[in-house]
Parts: C-alpha cells; sequence; structure tokens
C-alpha cells in the first residue's frame, strides 16, 4: 500500500506549484544519506566490516546503541553526539571535511586497500570485467551500469596496467557518486 501511494511515487523534479514546499510533499525532496547510513552502505558495497569498541564484528553502524568515539568518519559526517532528543542535532549540510573524506579519507582508502574485500574476491574468482563492473553498480547503485558507463569502465581497465588498482578506481568513482550518496 505505501509503495502504491501517491506521497512515495511523488517526482523529486520541482514544478512552478511545489518548488517552495517543505511541508505537505507534494515532492520528494533529496536529501543526502546520515553518516551511519553512509557508513554501512559504503562498507555493503566494498563487502568490508567496520569494528566498533564494545560491539561485534560484523555490527552495523545504524544498530550502535550510543555514538560511536573517536569515528573521523562518523564525526565528519555529522553523526550527532545525541545529547538532546532533538534532531537538530544532526546537520545535513555538506562539508569540506566530508568531500575531503570521500577523495582520499583513510577510512574509503583501507576498505578499497583491503585484501578481503569485494573487488580483489571478484577479481580472483577470475570473473569477467563486465561482470565485476555490473555487480559494483547493482551493489553501490541497485541498478545496472548503462551501456555509456559500462563501455567508459571496461575503457578504463583495458588502458591502465594494474587491473586491481583500476577496479579499486572504478569503485572510488561509484562511491563518491551523487546517486551513491543521497536518498533519492
Amino acid at each position: 500500500m505505501i509503495l502504491n501511494s501517491r506521497v512515495y511515487q511523488a517526482s523529486a523534479q520541482a514544478n512552478e506549484f511545489n518548488a517552495d514546499d517543505r511541508q505537505f510533499f507534494s515532492r520528494y525532496r533529496r536529501r543526502v544519506l546520515t553518516a551511519e547510513q553512509l557508513l554501512d552502505a559504503v562498507s555493503q558495497v566494498t563487502g568490508v566490516a567496520d569494528r566498533f569498541a564494545n560491539a561485534p564484528v560484523g555490527t552495523r553502524a545504524t544498530a550502535l546503541p550510543s555514538p560511536e568515539a573517536n569515528n573521523a568518519f562518523l564525526s565528519t559526517f555529522g553523526q550527532p553526539p545525541r545529547a538532546t532528543a532533538c534532531a537538530c542535532e544532526r546537520s545535513s549540510t555538506a562539508t569540506l571535511g566530508q568531500s575531503l573524506q570521500l577523495f582520499n579519507g583513510p577510512l574509503l582508502q583501507a576498505k578499497l586497500k583491503a585484501s578481503d574485500n569485494r573487488l580483489r574476491a571478484l577479481a580472483a574468482a577470475s570473473r569477467p570485467d563486465p561482470e565485476i563492473i555490473q555487480e559494483l553498480y547493482l551493489a553501490a547503485l541497485s541498478r545496472r551500469p548503462t551501456p555509456k558507463e559500462l563501455t567508459t569502465t571496461l575503457n578504463y581497465l583495458k588502458a591502465q596496467p594494474d587491473r586491481t588498482q583500476a577496479l579499486e578506481d572504478i569503485c572510488w568513482t561509484v562511491l563518491n557518486l551523487d546517486e551513491f550518496l543521497f536518498q533519492h
């Protein structure tokens, strides 16, 4: 019932009547993933689980009972301290620190370089490049790559001397797409 409702199926494209609407759900408003959602999504795509203090391996950031101390990624992306019950503690504005975390932050780099990540497992299984790219897109964006995206990535892979590094580059690119970073 929810999936078939008008509100759920509303377009994110504004028109002359709903461009300023922020109250009546006349259109869907894109929003960036929360810090916890983004960390869990990156972990899911790369296949490398996070380790949190006092939590079992594989615990998702969204399941943490309290804010994770000393986690630069979560702090940078606005994980609130939960000092109050107000949703206003969480900021949804993009910052330079967030861009730097995604471009060359240690967490993303470590997940892309991990010996047991999804890309290395697919490459070690001798899967063809188009299948690897398709699985990456399905894991990250829940869709297959367009013909243009597939051609571009395959051409990039062929032009690079180090296949593993090229796959890491492609994964990094997909993880930095707006389509990955926003709920829409």
